[in-house]
């Protein structure tokens, strides 16, 4: 596999969803999925953070890949490609870059 469209065609191959998914099960559940994985990326480096021995990189690594295959099919749902929105967030940046405004608070700085 050598791109995120690649991953991301994979990723919803995958999905363990219907064909004839609520609207519930097309958005929350990958939704879900995001917010729950990120929280366990969290989870493990807090417990490193807190001195509960060594970081757990591999760990680490795989649950932010738990994250990526989730934004993967949410991706997908709302009618992006992973490229796209990598570019959409590049531009993004850049712009605040190029504003001045990359710190602050709010999505149009």
């Amino acid at each position: 596999m050598k791109t995120f469209n690649e991953f991301q065609a994979f990723a919803c191959k995958k999905w363990f969803g219907s064909k004839d998914e609520s609207a519930f099960q097309y958005f929350v559940v990958p939704t879900l999925g995001i917010t729950g994985e990120a929280g366990e990326v969290a989870e493990k480096m807090k417990k490193f953070f807190r001195g509960d021995g060594q970081l757990d990189r591999e760990g680490v690594a795989m649950e932010i890949a738990d994250v990526i295959f989730y934004c993967a099919v949410l991706a997908d749902r709302l009618g992006f490609s992973l490229s796209e929105i990598a570019k959409m967030e590049v531009d993004k940046i850049e712009g605040r870059i190029d504003r001045g405004t990359r710190r602050g608070n709010g999505d149009n700085r």
